[in-house]
């Protein structure tokens, strides 16, 4: 799915876009828990931004300060932060990683659609929010 919506996005933005399966090749190399930390170390990639849905940067506490030495991975990427509905991002916390990395950018302008894995799992009908090919990719695989 992942390589689905990359390939849309790519046409969309003009821009080459890959999915990895690092991720996945770490942890089975490792047998053990993978955290994006290890992930951006062993991709070694400069002026990478790293893509994060914006309910990792809501509240008083956000979530994303409780990532597995967060500020490290800071060291490593900026950070692409994708708005959804209801999650208003906490500036002051954007601040703070702006001060140990300005690569942060918040995607606002872009179309939101308010569909989330949950509503999917619950049954709402949200065929009309996803693309053709993603739409059929899941219901292809059974997924949520």
């Amino acid at each position: 799915m992942c390589e689905l919506i990359a390939k849309n996005l790519s046409k969309q933005l003009k821009c080459d876009i890959k999915v990895s399966k690092i991720e996945h090749d770490i942890a089975l190399k490792t047998g053990q828990k993978n955290y994006t930390l290890n992930t951006l170390k062993q991709l070694n990639i400069d002026n990478c931004l790293f893509m994060v849905s914006a309910d990792h940067f809501q509240g008083h506490s956000p979530k994303f300060n409780k990532w597995f030495r967060w500020k490290e991975l800071l060291q490593y990427s900026g950070l692409l932060i994708n708005q959804r509905p209801g999650h208003l991002i906490n500036q002051k916390f954007i601040n703070e990683i702006k001060s140990i990395n300005p690569d942060v950018l918040l995607v606002e302008s872009s179309t939101v659609i308010n569909t989330s894995s949950s509503q999917i799992r619950a049954g709402f009908n949200v065929a009309e929010n996803l693309s053709a090919d993603i739409l059929q990719y899941v219901q292809n695989h059974n997924l949520y």
